[in-house]
Parts: structure tokens; sequence; C-alpha cells
């Protein structure tokens, strides 16, 4: 797992890629609690919709929220690093879409698992579904 062009970004914790395939990295963003961990992680994942200003700081929220209870979060972008807009969540779009946001959770997972800060026994996702984590 190849995780490259980390920086830390005031207030959204540290931007990270996660390296999916030859072709393809995943974006995204973790936020470590302050102590000595290893701590339980929580990735958050979009639905259906794009990324919209208002959907990224909800996540946002929820990560603090988890953070400020001693877990470690990812937020992954399945959209952008695919040059989509949508996820198209009915017939054939959401077969496709269920396939690689599936890959997508388990690369979260391996990166995640590969930080000295998580506990890689307690690591859970949650995915927003219809405006609702």
């Amino acid at each position: 797992m190849l995780v490259g062009g980390c920086q830390t970004t005031s207030g959204t914790g540290t931007a990270v890629r996660i390296k999916a395939d030859p072709q393809l990295s995943l974006t995204g963003s973790i936020m470590v609690p302050d102590g000595p961990g290893p701590f339980p992680a929580v990735v958050l994942m979009h639905g259906c919709d794009n990324l919209d200003p208002m959907l990224r700081q909800s996540l946002r929220d929820h990560a603090w929220h988890l953070v400020d209870a001693g877990y470690v979060t990812l937020i992954v972008e399945s959209l952008a690093p695919r040059r989509l807009r949508t996820l198209g969540c009915t017939g054939q779009d959401a077969v496709a879409a269920s396939h690689y946001r599936m890959h997508d959770a388990i690369h979260a997972l391996r990166f995640l698992r590969s930080q000295s800060t998580v506990d890689s026994e307690r690591i859970f996702v949650m995915e927003e579904c219809c405006k609702a984590l």
C-alpha cells in the first residue's frame, strides 16, 4: 500500500493518497486523537452523491466527534479520483458502484492497518446513504 502526498490541512486532518491499483489512488483525510494510541478507527464513506460542501462538512463533523471519543477517522473520496460526479445508485450503475466501493473500503482498511496509531483489530466503516449516516 503506497501512501504519498500527505499534508496537514487546517481543521480537516491530514490529506492522504491511498494506492488502490496501478491507475488509481484514492484521496481522503485522516484525523488522529491526541495521545499515544493505538486507537480504534472509523472509515467514513460518502454515498451516491458527490462530496459537496455540505456533505463534506457533515462527514468532518462526524469525524471530529469520533476523534473526540478516541477514534482515528479516515474520510475516503471515491468519486473525484475516478472523475465521477455521482455513483449512480440505480440499476447497473448501482452494481458497479457497490463493487468498487467495497474495494475502496478494503483499501481504506489496509491503509489504516498500516498506521501505528491504529488498533488493527478495531476498524469500522460508516457510510452516508440518502443524506444520513
